[in-house]
């Protein structure tokens, strides 16, 4: 990854067609925060917590809040046995990984 980004790179049909070619959407930049590792620190999370979703919901027919939330699915897929301890312990570091990518670092929003 050469750490410049545009924000063409991130807009549909309907927002490039808005934005000037050679403008604001075209201005390569760096980012002084770390973005890229951020992103994809609360990205493996979510994905994480999508497929412990999936495989609870094949397992189980019980609801119980895990939907929304990493800690409580990976700890019900524990007690499901549908994951290891050591899986379990790598879902409680991106767990925290993407709580520090959210929050740790000052945002402009």
């Amino acid at each position: 990854m050469s750490g410049f980004d545009s924000l063409r790179l991130y807009l549909d049909e309907r927002q490039n067609d808005a934005f000037a070619d050679g403008g604001i959407a075209d201005v390569l930049v760096t980012s002084p925060n770390g973005i890229h590792a951020r992103l994809t620190a609360m990205h493996r999370a979510l994905i994480s917590h999508d497929a412990l979703v999936q495989l609870i919901k094949v397992a189980s027919t019980e609801g119980g809040g895990f939907e929304n939330r990493l800690l409580i699915a990976f700890h019900r897929a524990l007690e499901l046995r549908l994951i290891t301890e050591r899986e379990a312990r790598y879902c409680r570091f991106f767990n925290a990984e993407a709580n520090r990518a959210k929050h740790d670092q000052n945002l402009p929003f």
